[in-house]
């Protein structure tokens, strides 16, 4: 009996759906043409439309993931220069009461500019760090005077991303030159990144009358 009822059902129930279909406006034949010429995927990333209107129209696409990606940017973490053996923790640094960029309290690690650009971002990625400590011992940017013209320089951020920077100018600036503050500044659509540390000769009333600055950029 089970069986028979079900037998009579089915028939029964295409019965209604046609008549609310045709009540609707849907084409009949065309309805079961399209859904019997269905895509295992047809329901995860199309939509059909115009079944029941005067104009047959095409099948719209669309994927789910169609968006606009932007690359996903965070903080530094750490630096690595294989060349001369530099292998650094980064902190972040900001600017001091008379608004020069403070350096690291540890002589050992090096700074990132808080206001500066991140690992990988169209910005300027500024980090700088000691040249000595106060005894005349070596600090964490002593070996940096020993970089050449096309050395890499890697920037691990905060998810374990490296990015490598090629090293493209070396300089030296006069602390007292009006135009030092340039090399702060961004370069319009490019990732580049400035290294900073003490540089020149050693006064006694004021320290070092130059920095060492050393420009990159990201390699893609």
């Amino acid at each position: 009996m089970v069986g028979l009822g079900i037998a009579l059902l089915v028939p029964i129930s295409s019965i209604i759906l046609s008549v609310l279909l045709v009540k609707k406006g849907v084409n009949i034949t065309q309805w079961v043409k399209n859904w019997s010429d269905r895509r295992s995927g047809d329901l995860l990333g199309e939509s059909i439309s115009g079944l029941g209107g005067k104009d047959k129209k095409e099948v719209e696409k669309f994927s789910v993931f169609k968006r606009d990606l932007k690359p996903i940017i965070t903080t530094p973490l750490s630096m690595k220069i294989k060349v001369i053996g530099l292998s650094l923790n980064l902190v972040p640094v900001g600017l001091d009461d008379e608004g020069v960029m403070e350096t690291p309290t540890n002589w050992l690690e090096a700074g990132w500019y808080i206001k500066g650009g991140m690992p990988g971002e169209p910005k300027n990625l500024i980090i700088n760090g000691h040249f000595d400590t106060n005894t005349g011992a070596a600090a964490a940017f002593y070996n940096l005077k020993n970089l050449k013209f096309g050395d890499v320089v890697e920037v691990k951020d905060k998810y374990g991303r490296i990015f490598n920077y090629k090293v493209v100018i070396l300089s030296y600036l006069d602390v007292k030159d009006p135009s030092r503050l340039e090399v702060l500044s961004d370069e319009e659509g490019k990732s580049t990144l400035t290294l900073i540390t003490c540089g020149g000769d050693y006064l006694w009333e004021s320290g070092y009358d130059k920095r060492l600055v050393v420009k990159a950029e990201l390699l893609e």
